[in-house]
Parts: C-alpha cells; sequence; structure tokens
C-alpha cells in the first residue's frame, strides 16, 4: 500500500470510528487484546472448571466435558499411533455428534489441521480437496462412505488411512473403511504437543469468486478471537445466569462455518452445552423443554415460524436472542418472530475467510434492514469497486473489505488467490455495501454471482461447468430465483448444440451425479442462444432480469 493511499484509509476509519462510537452498545468492550493461548488451552480450561457439566446432547445421549476430553485424547494418542504429527491434514466427512466434537478437539490437541468437509459432498467434491490439501487420513460416516470408497477406490492420492465413523449407522459395510475403534486408543492423556496461536486449526474449504476451490487457513489465534467476541457480543442480550447454564442449539451442519463457530468455537469461552437437532420441529422442542437463550439460525427457519401455524405452538419465550445470516430476512418475518418469542433477531455480516462475522447488530443499538455495526476487533472500509484502492463517499456502494483478529491467514497451497483476497493487511471480500449516515451496514449485492440457497453457498461456474457435460448442451448459465422456503434455489438454462436437441431429464441426471444435492438445480429451461456480455462471457444478469420479467413462465421444468 503507497503512503497516500494508507493515509486515505486511515482517515476513513477516524470517520467511521466516529459513527461506530455513537451505535455500539455500551455494555460491549470492542477493542481488548487476545489472549495468548490455542484452542486446546481454553478448552482444557473449559474441562477443570466444570469437568461433569454437559458438554454435547445428541441422539437423546449426554457428554461431559470431561468425557469428551477423554474419548478426545484417545482419538488424539491414536492418530500418532497412525504416524501423523502436527501439521498433517484429517479430512472428516462427519455429520453433527459426539463423534465430530471429539475429533476437532482431538485435532486440537496434537496440531493436527481438521479439514472440515460438508457430508454432502459429492465424489468428484471429495476427490479435488485431496488433491488439494493431500491429507493423511479421511473419517467418513455412512451419508459419506459410498462417496469416500467411489473418489478413492482407483487412486489413493496419498491417503494412507480411510476410516468409518458410526455417527449415524452403526455397522461398518464397507470392506476399504478401517473400524472406528482403530483410531481409538487405549491411552488417554494429554499428547505433550505446544500448540501455538498462529498454528492453522481448521482447514474450510470455499468455492471462492469463481467456484474455484480454497481452502481458508483459520488459525487458534482467530478462533479464540472470535470466542472472546462472541461473548462481549452477547453481553447486552445475557444475565450472569444465562452464561452458567449457556446451551446452544445447532442444526446447522457442523461443517459449515457458521456451525463449526456456534457451536464448537463459541463454547471455548461460554462453556455450555451443545444441543444436536435434525429438524425445526426437533429444535423447538429442544427450546421448549431446556429452555436455552441463545440461537443460531438461518431464514428459512425464521420464515416457518412467522408463517405456519404448526411451528407457534412450542413455548420458545426462553429465547433473548436469535443470531441469524446467510442471507437477508425481510423485515415483516423479523417483526412477526419478535412478537412471537419476545426474543431479538439480530442479522450480521460475514464470510468464510473471515471466521467471526464483520457486522452484527447490537442491543441497543439495531437497525432491521441493515447488517449492524462492526464487530469487536475488526473494522472494515467500502472502497471503489474497480481499484479497491480508494473508499467511497458515505453512502454510496462500493467493495467492502476489512481487517482484524479473526481474518484467516491465507488460502491453502495458493499463493495467488491469497494474494488477490488479502492485500496490505485488507481482505477483499467481494461483496457490495455501504455505509449509512449513521454508521450502519447496509449489503447491496454480491460481487460473486454466488447463490444462497436454504444458508448454504452454490457458485454458478460449478453448475454451469456440470449442465454442459450432458449430452448436446453447448453452453449453460446459472442464476439463482426467488423461492418462498429456501430465499433462491438454483436455476440453469442451457443452450443445445446447433441442430440438436437436449433433453431436460438428462440434464438433471448429470447434475445430480455431479453435485451436492443442495446444489442441483430445481429449475430447468432451454435457450436457443444465451445471452453474453461484450467480454462473450455468460451474462447472467441478463438472464435473471429476463426471468424476473416472467419470460420463461411457460418453458419452466422442475425436478
Amino acid at each position: 500500500m503507497n503512503q497516500l493511499q494508507n493515509k486515505s484509509f486511515e482517515e476513513a476509519l477516524v470517520r467511521y470510528r466516529e459513527k461506530w462510537d455513537k451505535i455500539k452498545d455500551p455494555c460491549v468492550v470492542y477493542d481488548f487484546p487476545i489472549p495468548d493461548v490455542s484452542c486446546k488451552e481454553l478448552f482444557l480450561k473449559r474441562v477443570s472448571e466444570h469437568p461433569d457439566k454437559t458438554y454435547v446432547i445428541s441422539r437423546s445421549t449426554k457428554m461431559s466435558y470431561v468425557e469428551c476430553n477423554t474419548l478426545a485424547a484417545k482419538i488424539a494418542n491414536g492418530f500418532l499411533a497412525k504416524g501423523l504429527k502436527k501439521g498433517d491434514r484429517v479430512i472428516t466427512y462427519v455429520s453433527n455428534g459426539f463423534e465430530f466434537v471429539a475429533l476437532a478437539h482431538a485435532c486440537f490437541k496434537t496440531g493436527i489441521i481438521m479439514v472440515n468437509t460438508n457430508p454432502r459432498s459429492t465424489a468428484d467434491e471429495i476427490i479435488r480437496r485431496i488433491k488439494d490439501c493431500t491429507p493423511k487420513m479421511v473419517i467418513t460416516d455412512s451419508d459419506g462412505a459410498d462417496a469416500v470408497v467411489q473418489a478413492l477406490k482407483d487412486d489413493k492420492a496419498g491417503v494412507e488411512h480411510m476410516v468409518f465413523c458410526p455417527a449415524l449407522e452403526k455397522e461398518n459395510r464397507w470392506e476399504a473403511l478401517s473400524a472406528w475403534e482403530s483410531i481409538i486408543s487405549d491411552d488417554a492423556t494429554e499428547p505433550d504437543i505446544a500448540i501455538e496461536p498462529e498454528d492453522i486449526a481448521i482447514l474450510q474449504y470455499t468455492g471462492g469468486t469463481t467456484g474455484v476451490l480454497k481452502g481458508c487457513c483459520q488459525t487458534n489465534h482467530a478462533f479464540v478471537a472470535k470466542a472472546m467476541a462472541q461473548v462481549q457480543y452477547f453481553r447486552p442480550f445475557l444475565n450472569d445466569n444465562d452464561y452458567e447454564n449457556y446451551i446452544v442449539i445447532i442444526a446447522l451442519g457442523m461443517s459449515h462455518a457458521f456451525g463449526f463457530g456456534q457451536g464448537i468455537v463459541v463454547n471455548l469461552t461460554m462453556g455450555g452445552t451443545i444441543f444436536f437437532a435434525e429438524s425445526l420441529d426437533e429444535i423447538l422442542r429442544v427450546i421448549e423443554k431446556y429452555r436455552p437463550t441463545v440461537w443460531p439460525s438461518v431464514p428459512l427457519w425464521m420464515k416457518l415460524i412467522a408463517t405456519h401455524e404448526e411451528y407457534q405452538k412450542y413455548d420458545i419465550s426462553s429465547l433473548k436472542v436469535i443470531t441469524c445470516g446467510s442471507a437477508p430476512l425481510p423485515v415483516d418475518v423479523i417483526r412477526r418472530v419478535e412478537e412471537l418469542t419476545g426474543a431479538v433477531i439480530t442479522e450480521g455480516y460475514g464470510m468464510t475467510e473471515t471466521v467471526n462475522t464483520i457486522t452484527i447488530n447490537g442491543h441497543d443499538h439495531r437497525k432491521v434492514g441493515t447488517v449492524g455495526v462492526v464487530n469487536p476487533n475488526i473494522e472494515y472500509l467500502i472502497v471503489d469497486q474497480e481499484t479497491g484502492t480508494e473508499v467511497v463517499e458515505d453512502g454510496q456502494p462500493g467493495e467492502i473489505i476489512c481487517r482484524g483478529e479473526c481474518v484467516m491467514h491465507e488460502y491453502w497451497n495458493n499463493p495467488e488467490e491469497t494474494a488477490k483476497m488479502l492485500r496490505n493487511g485488507w481482505l477483499y471480500t467481494g461483496d457490495i455495501g455501504r455505509i449509512d449516515e449513521e454508521g450502519f451496514l447496509i449489503i447491496c449485492d454480491r460481487k460473486k454471482d454466488l447463490i444462497i440457497t436454504g444458508g448454504f453457498n452454490v457458485f454458478p461456474s460449478e453448475l454451469e461447468a456440470a449442465a454442459i457435460t450432458a449430452e448436446n448442451v453447448a453452453d449453460a448459465i446459472a442464476i439463482g430465483v426467488p423461492n418462498e422456503r429456501r430465499g433462491e434455489v438454483p436455476a440453469i438454462f442451457v443452450q443445445p448444440i446447433a441442430g440438436k436437441t437436449v433433453d431436460l431429464n438428462e440434464v438433471e441426471r448429470v447434475c445430480r451425479e455431479k453435485l451436492s444435492r443442495f446444489k442441483v438445480p430445481k429449475e430447468y429451461y432451454i435457450m436457443d442462444m444465451l445471452p453474453k456480455t461484450k467480454n462473450r462471457k455468460p451474462d447472467r444478469k441478463m438472464v435473471k432480469k429476463l426471468y424476473l420479467e416472467h419470460a420463461f413462465d411457460d418453458q419452466k421444468w422442475e425436478h
């Protein structure tokens, strides 16, 4: 960064901070030193403080802090006995449950990097991750076993151990997978391995701006900073008793950055209980029975509660705050759910690369329709979209850039993408927003053409790459189209090869074969000629414009 640009940024930050200071919650500390500790140390502190407190409730069974610590230590020593060492990678392809939590802490204890992988991933997606991060071990439950075995049937790609995890199904029906017991040692002593704050704890993959696979290196320091920031954020909402009896309901996938952060990471400082649920009905029953005060949620669930009476029969009045992210939430839905529950819904903005949210609406100062005020130990600016070197006028849209304690270290083995994303200490998000006159952040658009469906990110280029492999398809464009339940869903538009006919059943079959279930397009269309930009690139904006103008209403094909 040149001296002039640096001065411009610092002058803008002074202006931003003046706004933020007026709308920050007064009891929240926004700038504080992050202790020089690891996730391992924080967890051991919680274990020593309340060993017999329930840490995880899953499938009607409870596990205490000390029980989880014992299992994690046995797995950690099992890793070491298999020849794994600090810095090696282990892909976890595991659903929510005790096993996932214990695996995470086993990695924290050894410095082995946990590669957090969505259990919905296909064999193609798994092998791409394996080739990128070269893990020594892959651990999968029954949901992912077929995909893992298929991915590695011809070429192990350096993977030395394939292990079955009984998170869902107890019986290991796959000869290629070793038993869960093979990585559980009899030795429950704490591994004598020094873990530094800057050591990578988790490798969390994201598709990035163009759908290119990128592994976000998230350090122990970033997770500790997130955990402490979350405690500060909850301060205006919770009293001492709420902290003592903190329960977090997790139906979000722990393989997702939001789920992992709200479940495991926050409890490094909160010392609470993680309750795994699998459906909205179960979530609401758990809230009614266990009376938690905090619920990390997504827009889909909020919309269902606001509009469906069957979800309004539960007493969930214990809730004080519902955190909601991943997509904008309509104001009328916010008002209705708050009326029904008495809780405050707070929306925030963040991304995998920032570990924590960059902004979130507070308690004393909240502005519905925005994503709130800056979080502790982070700051952001709005810069021009072309060069990213000039701060735009307040109120004008531009690219959001940020810096702070929670920002990722780098992309795994990808210096080129790292250099694009991290410039002179600032992370360039690729998202467009503006700061209003009071200092609240408003998200205008997603520069990345990202499709967000039910809280999951879907990259159009990945869908297009799958669709064009179908017979007689010359080109394809994927967009997100409005959907009442999921916010938006993927739709695919295909252009036939000249003189050929495309069977949309075949396009749908190919997409199902190559894509995770949540990525599979829900609507299919044929266009004789797809629109292109002046640079001859697929014009997604034009397709979306035509769609919203109902140009394709009589052509819709749905699976």
